[in-house]
């Protein structure tokens, strides 16, 4: 038992070493055998043809080509190497003899999970390499909402993660598509540093205190309370630190008076 979760750790380490190299898709390239035989999964990805004008490899050569474009992050070099794992699973072909893989992120995230489960990685690590697997090829529109929703459901964290991923597969795929692809992932980007601003904005502007404490210090109910409290808004935006409760109602009660 020792010596299999030995060999697991040598695994994975092994891995790491190999795409977190310099010169990546090259490491790969030259030890494509050993990759295999880590990742049996692997295998079929050598060779297959994605007839599809998107791509410029090889399902095993955009691979390696990704992992290579990626910035030097562990864990997205990682969701990276396994990001299209599924697609031999997953071919079709049109009217046009132009491949298609739906559902390809799906099915990579379940080989994904069974490799890093095998291999012995870190919880934590391994469902978040699968998520971003997952996830990775997944249509979004350019909108507050879809930015938000996707947010909400992987976190802030790993949604940088994520763009980060959607980068290097677009580098590694057909130059002509590159700058529409990689002005969406921008977009997206900007959008979701505009939520968080304005999330840290609202905040800041939460008053620590109610209507009903300025009715606790003598306030008559009706428009004069809401005036208050836009003011005491005000206030606050300009300076945070004056968002205290004993501030607050020191400064209502001299306007009350």
């Amino acid at each position: 038992m020792e010596q299999d979760i030995s060999k697991a750790t040598n695994s994975i380490e092994r891995l790491k070493e190999l795409i977190m190299a310099p010169n990546a898709k090259r490491k790969l390239m030259d030890n494509q055998a050993e990759v295999v035989h880590i990742i049996p999964e692997m295998e079929p990805c050598i060779g297959f043809q994605q007839n599809s004008p998107y791509h410029i490899y090889d399902v095993w050569g955009h691979i390696a080509a990704a992992v290579d474009e990626a910035a030097g992050d562990y864990l997205v070099r990682m969701a990276l190497l396994f990001h299209d794992i599924g697609k031999p699973q997953c071919y079709q072909v049109d009217e046009n003899g132009i491949g298609h893989f739906h559902g390809h992120g799906h099915v990579s995230a379940k080989i994904t999970e069974c490799v890093l489960t095998r291999l012995s990685a870190d919880p934590v690590f391994k469902d978040e390499v699968v998520t971003l697997v997952r996830y990775h090829d997944m249509r979004i529109e350019v909108c507050s909402k879809a930015v938000s929703r996707l947010v909400g459901k992987i976190g802030e964290e790993l949604f940088n993660k994520w763009l980060l991923v959607r980068e290097a597969d677009v580098l590694a795929q057909a130059p002509e598509y590159e700058r529409q692809r990689l002005d969406k992932i921008a977009n997206l980007r900007c959008i979701k540093e505009r939520l968080k601003t304005g999330a840290q904005a609202d905040e800041q502007s939460k008053l620590k205190i109610s209507g009903s404490d300025l009715l606790g210090i003598g306030y008559e109910p009706g428009p004069a309370i809401g005036q208050q409290l836009r003011l005491l808004r005000e206030m606050v935006q300009k300076d945070a630190s004056l968002n205290r409760r004993d501030i607050l109602l020191e400064r209502s009660s001299k306007v009350s008076k």
